[in-house]
């Protein structure tokens, strides 16, 4: 198997490439990473189940790279049954055209990106030779579907696409939160556009001129500034999953103000410790969270932001008048991640799809 994938940097798309390199890592998989990444990140769990080549200016520089598409493509069409999956990686696109027949192609969408700049543009040209996509629910479905008839490619290629959530790894037993006194909303996040985190400070900021008994901590690549609200403790970023935990075991909400989203992992891992989804309505999120199914709370997400930060602040105002529901809330959400999120689900799931997709011999 030979994995492409954009970064090692810190990301919840990150977390699925490693439990994908782990779940086949028996088979000696090489991993390319396609990209600068920004940190150090999750290097190390990537070459702990993986052999990795980070191909640098090899995979970016234009005149290195018709080579190195070259190189690879003949190094691949060598192998007997040769399975290719990529992530977010326009470089496995662009060699797309080198690799023969027999080879596999698979690859995997976290969700739709702005301004025609990702992987559903990217991989265009080249739909009719992927041999399977895997996309994390009906919604991002959906919009293939839909971008599929507006760029000509014919229906039939949506039989290849199959939909496998991702899974969290309940390592504890449910253990109830007290609700009493401050409450600690958890963001975590990288610092990108999407995840707005300006929209977090303003929220933060407006709850405190309520006197909201809330402590807002953040995690991630986030800088410091004079406008800070006091509320809001910056951590910084974390890399070491047990170190991540103990902020999970702490807070009683996770936070999530993204623009858009596949299935933020984010989200899915706070439930697992008990806390209370507090997110904008993206992605697959509304198949499995909401007020009606008493495990969370979404929030419109229209364009105006003033709207959104509005939203928010009077969801927080509610949930403080009504402390007495929320450990209710808590086990439902822990109860929702370990029946819909499990590994056994996620790891049958991709092994069947891979096995699959192999064209017989």
């Amino acid at each position: 198997m030979f994995f492409f994938f954009y970064t090692w940097a810190f990301g919840g798309a990150e977390r699925v490439h490693i439990s994908l390199l782990k779940l086949f890592k028996a088979l000696d998989p090489i991993c390319f990473i396609t990209t600068k990444s920004g940190n150090e990140g999750f290097k190390n769990e990537f070459e702990s189940n993986s052999t990795v080549i980070n191909l640098g200016r090899w995979a970016e520089k234009v005149s290195y790279k018709k080579h190195m598409y070259k190189k690879l493509a003949k190094m691949i069409n060598k192998q007997k049954s040769p399975i290719v999956f990529g992530g977010n990686s326009e470089f496995l696109y662009e060699m797309i055209p080198l690799l023969e027949p027999h080879v596999t192609i698979i690859d995997l969408l976290h969700n739709f990106a702005d301004f025609k700049q990702g992987s559903e543009w990217r991989s265009l040209p080249y739909t009719r030779r992927i041999d399977k996509r895997i996309v994390l629910g009906e919604k991002l479905l959906e919009q293939l579907k839909n971008h599929y008839a507006e760029n000509a490619i014919e229906e039939s290629y949506l039989n290849r696409v199959e939909i496998i959530p991702n899974f969290v790894d309940i390592e504890q037993p449910f253990q109830k939160k007290d609700f009493n006194g401050i409450l600690e909303v958890l963001f975590v996040a990288r610092n990108s556009p999407e995840k707005r985190f300006h929209v977090v400070k303003s929220i933060a900021e407006k709850c405190q001129k309520l006197a909201l008994p809330l402590k807002f901590t953040v995690i991630g690549d986030f800088e410091d500034s004079e406008d800070m609200p006091q509320n809001i403790q910056l951590v910084g970023a974390i890399y070491d999953k047990s170190v991540l935990n103990e902020f999970y075991k702490r807070a009683h909400i996770v936070l999530l103000t993204s623009r858009r989203e596949g299935l933020p992992m984010v989200i899915l891992e706070g439930m697992s410790f008990g806390l209370i989804p507090i997110s904008t309505d993206v992605g697959e999120l509304n198949a499995y969270i909401g007020e009606h199914k008493g495990n969370g709370y979404l929030i419109n997400n229209p364009i105006d932001e003033e709207q959104i930060i509005a939203s928010f602040v009077v969801k927080f105002t509610e949930i403080m008048e009504e402390r007495n529901e929320l450990a209710k809330v808590s086990q439902n959400a822990y109860d929702t991640v370990k029946r819909e999120f499990s590994f056994e689900n996620f790891a049958n799931a991709y092994r069947k799809t891979i096995l699959d997709s192999i064209p017989a011999k």
